[in-house]
């Protein structure tokens, strides 16, 4: 299995920027707090560590949602939705390229 980061996989002519402690997501009000009762609860009956899974930040999921920023770091487009399964249309995204 390639473990590699996808950046490394495929040659790309832009960055593209990863949240993995969730502190951006935070800051920019896109995540959410998991309550301690769900936690012990996912650790209890669903013997599933979230902090392991997460890396560390176990109690902070993210909302999901893709930022198009410009050359000066301003935010051109946006797709924020709380409905997980709902992602941004990858054509939507290249059109804000």
């Amino acid at each position: 299995m390639n473990r590699r980061a996808p950046t490394e996989q495929v040659r790309l002519e832009f960055a593209v920027l990863s949240d993995q402690d969730a502190d951006v997501a935070a800051d920019d009000g896109v995540a959410w707090k998991v309550l301690e009762r769900i936690l012990h609860h996912m650790r209890k009956d669903r013997n599933s560590d979230r902090a392991e899974i997460n890396g560390g930040n176990g109690c902070v999921l993210p909302i999901p949602a893709t930022f198009v920023l410009n050359r000066n770091g301003v935010v051109t487009w946006r797709f924020v939705n709380l409905e997980y399964r709902q992602r941004a249309e990858p054509d939507d995204v290249i059109a804000a390229l």
